[in-house]
């Protein structure tokens, strides 16, 4: 009788320690509250030019683009502009435009939803 007594008593206290180390996860204690992917206040001076200047300027940057870049200069908003659908083209990797960046992996799909939800609002310079 005393031993099945301490044999259920160290399975109940077994069994707690397990539910408890459940929740030492910190995926379960903290779970992420978003993608990480927000594209609701995107600007051309903090988000848009930010991407274009870590993933584009080494080409197409004003000093290398006639050398590297076929001449397209994307380091100032009136050229981003005038080269705006081609742009969201080629880092999406669309059929009928060179895939960007040239030798390098495409663009995370959060940069590229940035760069269409400012198209989309008209690809404003703010």
């Amino acid at each position: 009788m005393k031993r099945s007594t301490v044999l259920a008593t160290f399975l109940v206290v077994a069994c707690l320690g397990f539910v408890r180390c459940y929740y030492n996860s910190e995926e379960k204690l903290y779970p992420p509250t978003s993608s990480g992917c927000e594209a609701n206040n995107v600007t051309y001076s903090t988000t848009i030019s930010g991407i274009l200047s870590r993933n584009c300027y080494s080409c197409h940057g004003n000093s290398v683009s006639a050398s590297f870049g076929g001449g397209v200069t994307l380091d100032n908003y009136t050229d981003v502009k005038s080269h705006v659908y081609h742009i969201y083209g080629a880092v999406s990797h669309q059929s009928g435009y060179p895939p960007m960046p040239q030798n390098g992996p495409m663009l995370d799909s959060c940069k590229i939803k940035a760069i269409k939800v400012w198209i989309d609002a008209g690809a404003p310079n703010n």
